[in-house]
């Protein structure tokens, strides 16, 4: 998987959020052993 991006520097990440819980969304196998994005459960709203 590649992932590319780009950001203005002055946009203010909070990257001690992504120490901690991780992104939002998890890419997994599922079942049928393709790939799945799911919802992260640390990111509870």
């Amino acid at each position: 998987m590649v992932s590319f991006f780009v950001f203005r520097g002055d946009a203010g990440h909070n990257y001690a959020t992504i120490e901690t819980k991780g992104y939002r969304k998890l890419v997994v196998e599922g079942s049928d052993g393709k790939p799945q994005m799911i919802d992260n459960p640390k990111w509870v709203q």
